[in-house]
């Protein structure tokens, strides 16, 4: 299984294709990226960064693979909380 997903990343981006799809996003998103693992593109984070309307940019966690959620689920916790918080203030005005 590991390796099936292995060759899977290393496809090409499968998001590419759906960027009208993407673009039509109207969430807020926050692109949370680890930029030590090598199986994807360090531009990918930027990619995503353009292609969502209501990107609220990227925050790259130097050292961080794949499976850093695991791993540092308090970097999680604080950019969700930072969406919920500008989308609740801005839904007030």
């Amino acid at each position: 299984m590991l390796t099936n997903a292995y060759a899977i990343a290393l496809a090409p981006n499968p998001l590419a294709g759906i960027d009208a799809m993407l673009k039509r996003c109207e969430v807020p998103t926050r692109i949370v990226w680890g930029m030590a693992d090598k199986i994807f593109s360090r531009q990918s984070p930027d990619y995503l960064d353009r292609v969502f309307p209501n990107s609220r940019g990227v925050r790259r966690l130097e050292g961080a693979k794949l499976f850093f959620p695991e791993e540092m689920p308090e970097v999680i916790v604080e950019e969700a909380k930072s969406l919920w918080t500008a989308r609740t203030s801005g839904s007030q005005s």
